[in-house]
């Protein structure tokens, strides 16, 4: 099966065979019981295997009574992709391509795509339920709803920038439903990533910080409840930029649902030259993407 997968400078295509996306024991040559393949979608989370196979392709076996609410809701939101699109979605358990693609911090799963095609990889046997939602919402984003992706040149030095606000414009759109489905401890996880800072020794670099701050204070404002936003809130001040991001804020959630205007606005304030960079709207039903430059 081959994917393209976004890459530094473009679209990388990558031919995997069974061997190569095999990262775990289990893959190497041995032959699945039939107790692998049909374990339960419990609490533990989606069940999956070294072998990549189609998102619910056993739904009778592993939910033998029926879906809880949150299993439902990833029903659901697949149920809403398929009807827009006939693109399949694959799951597999494999670590080292996911650690790979999204670095040594993943503690679940992430999600690779192309027009055609997308694959959830996670790095246990097992998908959070939570988890699964959360990278089906990111799916549905791209290919329902047709959110456009900022593809930055100089990925050296861009890739960081360009990343966070793909990603965090994603989570603007659906962390608020994802809160709703899950409940406390949803928010809670989000509340304690957001209030992370990497930390630092001696004078901190104001243009680099200023993007992880300011991204992070307009998902405080629109996503998290007003006791969860002081430690970020207070960062912005120790940092003397708490200025520059409330304008940020402001700025954002006027153009806001726009995703192309908010791009845009975010780049001249992160004073990251539009020079080379691409907005990238995807297409599933035609495996032709969209690509205009910004201008």
């Amino acid at each position: 099966m081959k994917y393209l997968l976004p890459h530094s400078t473009g679209v990388k295509t990558i031919q995997f065979s069974v061997s190569e996306r095999a990262s775990s024991p289990k893959a190497r040559g041995t032959v699945l019981s039939a107790q692998d393949l049909t374990k339960l979608w419990d609490k533990q989370g989606y069940p999956v295997t070294p072998e990549s196979r189609p998102l619910f392709h056993n739904l009778n076996e592993i939910l033998p009574d029926g879906p809880t609410p949150e299993q439902q809701a990833c029903l659901d939101l697949y149920e809403t992709i398929r009807q827009h699109v006939q693109a399949p979605i694959f799951t597999q358990e494999n670590p080292g391509l996911a650690r790979a693609w999204f670095g040594t911090r993943l503690k679940t799963a992430g999600y690779l795509f192309n027009d055609r095609e997308a694959i959830i990889v996670s790095i246990t046997d097992r998908i959070p339920t939570r988890t699964l939602f959360h990278e089906l919402s990111h799916l549905k984003l791209r290919w329902v709803d047709r959110f456009p992706q900022l593809t930055l040149p100089d990925p050296r030095r861009n890739k960081p920038v360009e990343k966070l606000l793909n990603n965090e414009l994603d989570h603007l759109e659906f962390l608020p439903r994802e809160f709703e489905i899950f409940g406390p401890r949803a928010r809670e996880k989000w509340t304690k990533e957001y209030s992370q800072f990497p930390s630092t020794r001696g004078p901190i670099d104001k243009a680099l910080a200023f993007p992880l701050v300011a991204i992070r204070s307009l998902l405080a404002q629109h996503v998290l409840l007003p006791p969860h936003r002081k430690k970020i809130n207070q960062t912005a001040r120790r940092l003397e930029l708490q200025s520059e991001v409330d304008a940020f804020v402001k700025g954002m959630t006027k153009l806001s649902p726009n995703r192309s205007d908010m791009i845009k606005f975010a780049l001249d304030q992160f004073q990251i030259s539009r020079s080379g960079a691409k907005i990238r709207t995807e297409s599933p039903d035609t495996g032709k993407p969209l690509i205009q430059t910004i201008v």
